[in-house]
């Protein structure tokens, strides 16, 4: 007779835990990070395994660093401070993060951060040493490429003969410059964080960046501000530019103490110039004055008609151009006069001094407000002068009523000035060519045009003064060119001419 004896054993937490080594075998295999075991009962602590990732961050295989120290991997770098560290965690069997200058197989840098965790067996023993790889070089790579940005960006700040500060929206310091701190004797890193008024000195800086920021419809802003730095008042250029979608702002202050005080001194001394310049217009003025009343004074002593007329168109011309002055003097332009309003005052003086004020003669002006230099303004005053006065003597004699026109005016580039009456024109007896040549040149006072026409020795004046006025214009016009400046008009006997 046979007998079977049949042994169960509940195996199934051996399975569980099969299944779990499997399951963590699967995940070191499919980690993405390097994962190196190294024996700690051993001398020197041999690589024992190493994962796939391990192998592909390397380019070493399993069987090539199985049984090797880690300190391969630094080939002849052995001057890094985190090793030290590391060390120094491995002898105390503490856990330890290190950022390690590592070389694959083909020896190319690759920068390995590496963390590293003791494994105790249940006895409390150490056994081995866990280690952890990660290839930070991209990173490590951008990084020290925005640490070099941002040394160089800092070094041209701190270059900046400026304050440079860097704003949050809610008005905190994001950063100074070394500048600006040095100014106020702080580190930069004192303002980091602090409310923009934390300085009382940088109130006005506080109240500009307020608004600016507080603004969404303005992304750069610029004004001068003053700040009280060491004890003194110093005028500054602020400039702000909002940046991260206006979240933040970037300002830049310039001392601009000495342009405004070299611009305030410029100010002072060209108020002085033009007081000097207002007194100088105003002395003038009364000495040409003066003469014009000694040749008033020296009238009383000749009974002569000649020279009585010579010392009167004297005196107008004189007060002519100490009306120049007078109208300097009182102008704020001290280098142009309002030539249209200084040629109502000279009509207003020669109709008092003709003492025309009975109404038979009138007046129309156009003129307009023309500003001319002080040098062609004194020929020009002298000009409207002689044919005004010419004028007033001898186009309305016997009491003849009439009317005076004056037009003044710009066109294009061109100042344009017309002088025109009604009254009796030029006698028909009168023959230019004998008349200039009577006269010499020192007693001819304004410009003229003289046609000298075969057809034609003398002015026709039978189609009336004012068109054949009008005709001699229109060819005064197109032979502008031609006329030379020492050709002189004569005052003559009859009307003014234009």
């Amino acid at each position: 007779m046979r007998e079977i004896v049949a042994v169960s054993r509940d195996i199934t937490e051996r399975k569980r835990v099969e299944e779990r080594l499997r399951l963590l075998e699967r995940a070191i295999a499919a980690s993405s990070n390097g994962i190196v075991i190294a024996d700690a009962r051993q001398p020197d602590m041999p690589i024992i395994f190493v994962n796939q990732a391990f192998e592909q961050m390397t380019g070493y295989t399993a069987e090539e660093v199985v049984g090797r120290n880690c300190r391969f991997l630094q080939r002849d770098d052995h001057s890094q401070p985190e090793l030290d560290r590391l060390r120094a965690a491995i002898k105390a069997r503490e856990s330890c993060t290190a950022i390690l200058r590592n070389y694959r197989q083909d020896g190319t840098l690759f920068w390995n951060q590496l963390s590293i965790s003791p494994i105790y067996d249940a006895n409390g023993t150490l056994t081995h040493f866990l280690g952890l790889q990660n290839d930070i070089s991209e990173s490590r790579r951008v990084e020290l490429e925005r640490r070099m940005a941002q040394e160089q960006l800092q070094a041209v700040l701190d270059a900046v003969p400026g304050f440079v500060s860097w704003v949050s929206s809610d008005l905190r310091y994001l950063g100074v410059n070394r500048h600006l701190a040095a100014a106020f004797n702080v580190t930069p890193e004192a303002f980091v964080g602090q409310k923009l008024g934390f300085m009382e000195s940088r109130r006005g800086f506080a109240e500009f960046m307020r608004q600016f920021l507080q603004d969404p419809n303005i992304a750069t802003s610029q004004a001068t501000i003053e700040l009280q730095v060491n004890d003194s008042t110093r005028h500054y250029l602020l400039v702000a530019q909002k940046y991260q979608q206006g979240t933040a702002a970037v300002s830049v202050e310039i001392d601009i103490t000495y342009r405004v005080e070299a611009e305030a001194q410029l100010q002072a001394s060209l108020q002085e110039k033009e007081l000097l310049l207002k007194e100088i217009h105003h002395r003038v003025k009364n000495n040409l004055l003066v003469v014009a009343n000694i040749l008033e004074f020296q009238s009383d002593y000749t009974q002569d008609p000649e020279t009585l007329k010579i010392l009167e168109d004297s005196q107008h011309r004189i007060h002519s151009m100490a009306l120049i002055h007078e109208k300097l003097y009182l102008s704020t332009a001290l280098e142009r006069v309002n030539f249209g309003e200084y040629l109502e005052s000279l009509v207003e003086n020669l109709w008092e001094s003709y003492n025309t004020w009975d109404g038979r003669i009138q007046f129309e002006l156009a003129i307009d407000p023309i500003m001319l230099n002080i040098e062609t303004a004194h020929p020009c005053g002298l000009i409207v002068n002689e044919l005004v006065s010419n004028i007033f003597k001898h186009a309305f004699a016997d009491g003849r009523i009439g009317k005076i026109w004056i037009e003044f005016h710009q066109h294009n580039s061109e100042i344009i000035l017309k002088i025109r009456d009604n009254g009796i024109g030029f006698p028909e007896e009168l023959d230019f060519r004998d008349a200039i040549a009577q006269t010499g040149p020192s007693k001819r006072q304004v410009p003229f045009l003289l046609l000298n026409l075969d057809r034609f020795a003398r002015i026709d004046d039978t189609i009336g003064y004012h068109n054949g006025d009008a005709i001699l214009q229109q060819l005064g016009k197109r032979l502008v060119n031609f006329v030379q400046t020492l050709d002189l008009a004569l005052p003559v006997e009859g009307a003014g001419v234009a």
